[in-house]
């Protein structure tokens, strides 16, 4: 299990659904691991959009439990896949705006955000470890 240090790094991210009024941000925070590489930690959310709000601070605080207990990528990936993979059958099936990736509902959207962040600290922590560049 990741214990959670006293200062996290993270990045907060912007997201619009088409049947939700106001925007939905995303906050990943990171712990960095023993080795010095960087994993998710705990995820929070904040919106003015309150019909919503309810499923997703209760769903990310449990995603965030689960994520202290993640041993390896591999369990990060599968964890990262069930959330795009979830579909919403009343506001589901929309393109994200600016990413042109189809989303399932807002919980499918989330899991891209997780998949962005995920992808964008292990490149870093990649080029941190190694003089050549990392391949896309």
């Amino acid at each position: 299990m990741i214990d959670r240090p006293e200062v996290l790094n993270g990045a907060t991210y912007k997201i619009r659904a088409p049947h939700i009024e106001h925007a939905i941000f995303v906050t990943v925070n990171d712990a960095v691991l023993p080795d010095g590489r960087r994993r998710m930690r705990e995820v929070f959310v904040n919106s003015k959009s309150v019909e919503e709000i309810g499923w997703m601070v209760q769903a990310l605080r449990e995603l965030s439990q689960n994520l202290a207990r993640i041993e390896n990528d591999d369990e990060m990936r599968e964890k990262i896949e069930d959330w795009k993979a979830s579909f919403d059958p009343k506001n589901g099936s929309y393109v994200m705006p600016g990413a042109k990736k189809q989303c399932l509902g807002i919980q499918s959207h989330i899991g891209h955000v997780l998949d962005a962040h995920h992808s964008r600290t292990k490149k870093e922590d990649d080029l941190r470890w190694t003089d050549e560049p990392v391949k896309e």
